[in-house]
């Protein structure tokens, strides 16, 4: 009895264990239930979010390829501005924020006939049908049946100047320029119904600029010299240049591919020069002869050759705030072209705080590379853009880098955080022909041989402040609203009284104190504005 009624009561005490554990389990699950069912929940719709967002929202970095740029994506079809076999010159931005398009297109009947063209982008990358002809504008002046070239200068207006070369033949190509208001028609008030041919200059143009006189400057190649002309806005040619060299200048050849104008109102042309030892160098000179300032026996300045011990091309220039030069260019480093840029002081020797005794050299590891393009950044940052290659590939990509202002990679740029950043375009990274910085800061860039493409880096926001005296956005500098808002501001107005009796530009970007007193805190660094 003794043994059954202990079996009997063991048997009750795993029962109640049983019941016990399976009790607690059940406890447990509900317990689990209750916290783990709204996480799922959470994550789930979390999951959702993370698929409908792109990847620019989930990986952002200055340099990225915007994908929200454009509607190809990321591009402009030469198909919108006439046949198949285009080619992109210059870029340039008007003041409410499209972009122009400058280069040239082919006959649809004759894809080996080419004109002049420039089309428009919104600010956002779509192309614009309203402009010119159907989204074009398209050299066709009587007696010419081929033209190139499509370098533009925008004025604050939203008219255009865009410099070429006209002919009836290859053989007789010579400079031309052309002035379009800001719909895409021929200023009939300048020169011959808005066209001005420029007799005697046969050769390949590079640059154009609007001066700060207001005088239009275009740059070409003429017989592997310089050739430069200066034109009034009426359209009359007022004066010219053709360089010629001799061994006191140390060079018998020089490929201009650069214009700029220093505070000074003196040129600034950058190129390729080959001395007389046959040697490749990146060079760059100042020109004096368009503003009646004596230079000595020769108008040009006698060129900075860059001294180095292997081949150099050089490239663009750009003239810094402080009239420095920054002489982008690529050098060759064990028989690999590496990009490459220099600093001159205004006095013309190198600035010792910049890189490496004034220079840096910025490899891509085992690639070659071609700078083709520099901007400068409103906080200083400098921009370089081109080709990249490895030895054995066949096609480029395309590639840029960002620079402090002392010449150090700028290690907030990039995938890597490196300074660099390399992007798969295709075909089209070997045919970078333009750059261009946006009002916001982000980053244009014009390629292609066959097709014109325009894609955008981004860059605006991640800590480089874009501050000047545009307070209203309306991407005219320094208007009498612009003096008045940044006045009243500075002197602690706030509100309507920064704002009162102003009338804004449809186009304007800040039109509230709201959005002005922003751009004031976050571009400007005005932290007293209330």
């Amino acid at each position: 009895m003794r043994s059954e009624r202990t079996w009997w009561r063991n048997a009750a005490a795993r029962s109640l264990s049983v019941y016990t554990h399976m009790h607690t389990y059940e406890i447990t699950m509900k317990t689990l239930a209750f916290y783990v069912k709204p996480l799922c929940t959470a994550l789930a719709a979390l999951a959702s979010i993370i698929a409908s967002m792109s990847a620019s929202a989930l990986i952002d970095y200055p340099g990225r390829l915007d994908d929200t740029f454009g509607n190809m994506p990321q591009s402009f079809a030469a198909t919108r501005l006439g046949g198949s076999n285009a080619g992109l010159s210059s870029l340039a931005l008007q003041p409410d924020g499209k972009m122009l398009i400058g280069g040239r297109c082919s006959l649809l009947n004759s894809p080996s006939v080419f004109q002049m063209c420039v089309g428009r982008l919104s600010s956002a990358g779509v192309p614009d049908t309203t402009y010119g002809n159907g989204g074009s504008f398209r050299l066709s002046e009587s007696g010419f049946s081929a033209s190139y070239g499509g370098y533009l200068a925008a004025l604050a207006d939203g008219s255009a100047y865009v410099a070429g070369t006209c002919g009836d033949s290859a053989a007789t190509l010579r400079l031309c320029l052309v002035r379009l208001d800001s719909n895409g028609n021929k200023v009939s008030s300048f020169g011959n119904g808005g066209f001005v041919e420029l007799t005697g200059y046969n050769g390949d143009p590079k640059a154009v600029l609007v001066r700060k006189s207001g005088k239009i400057v275009v740059l070409g190649e003429c017989s592997l010299a310089i050739c430069i002309v200066q034109v009034s806005e009426s359209g009359v040619v007022e004066i010219g240049f053709r360089s010629t060299w001799g061994p006191l200048s140390g060079i018998t050849t020089f490929r201009p591919t650069s214009l700029s104008e220093e505070a000074n109102n003196r040129l600034v042309i950058g190129g390729t020069c080959i001395t007389l030892n046959s040697d490749i160098r990146g060079c760059a000179l100042r020109y004096y002869a368009l503003d009646n300032i004596s230079g000595g026996s020769d108008p040009l300045r006698l060129p900075y050759v860059w001294s180095t011990n292997e081949q150099s091309e050089g490239g663009p220039v750009a003239i810094a705030p402080d009239g420095a030069w920054l002489l982008a260019g690529s050098c060759q480093i064990n028989s690999v072209r590496r990009f490459c840029v220099r600093r001159l002081l205004p006095g013309g020797t190198l600035d010792n705080a910049f890189g490496s005794a004034g220079a840096a050299v910025l490899p891509f590891t085992g690639l070659d590379n071609l700078v083709q393009s520099i901007a400068l950044q409103p906080d200083g940052k400098i921009i370089l853009a081109g080709a990249c290659r490895t030895a054995t590939a066949t096609e480029s990509v395309f590639c840029s880098v960002r620079l402090q202002q002392d010449g150090r990679f700028d290690t907030s740029y990039g995938f890597l955080r490196d300074g660099r950043e390399l992007t798969t375009l295709d075909s089209f990274g070997a045919f970078i022909s333009a750059t261009l910085l946006q009002r916001d800061g982000q980053h244009l860039v014009g390629a292609g041989s066959g097709e014109m493409r325009v894609f955008r880096l981004r860059g605006g926001w991640f800590g480089a402040r874009s501050c000047d005296l545009d307070v209203d956005g309306d991407n005219l500098i320094g208007t009498g609203n612009d003096i008045l808002l940044a006045t009243r501001s500075t002197m602690g107005f706030s509100g309507n009284a920064v704002t009162q009796g102003i009338t804004f530009s449809p186009h304007a970007s800040r039109k509230t104190w709201a959005a002005i007193r922003d751009y004031l805190i976050t571009q400007c660094a005005m932290q007293w504005v209330q």
